[in-house]
């Protein structure tokens, strides 16, 4: 997916809740999340995609639980964008050559 169909997709889910305690206790649990999130927001990954999207996913997931988790764990939410690397959202800026 490229960074313009990740903004014209028409994303209206509110984002999915998911469980600090069961959810992130291994990688086959977060496999089981990634999964169910894929679910949720009806994405498609198949394929060598699938398992560099669930390292990216796998890292926000656990990022997310550092910045929120403590404070409330029933506030942990990850929405459309968990699988979707920085690079895909903040293209590198095109340089114009002097000539």
């Amino acid at each position: 997916m490229d960074a313009s169909s990740i903004w014209t997709s028409g994303q209206t889910k509110e984002g999915m809740t998911f469980d600090d305690v069961k959810d992130l206790k291994s990688d086959q649990t977060l496999w089981t999340l990634c999964s169910r999130w894929c679910s949720y927001f009806n994405v498609a990954r198949i394929g060598v995609e699938k398992g560099w999207r669930f390292n990216i996913f796998k890292e926000k997931v656990r990022l997310i639980y550092e910045l929120k988790g403590a404070d409330d764990p029933k506030n942990l939410i990850v929405n459309h964008l968990c699988d979707v690397s920085v690079h895909e959202l903040c293209p590198p800026k095109f340089v114009r050559r002097r000539d």
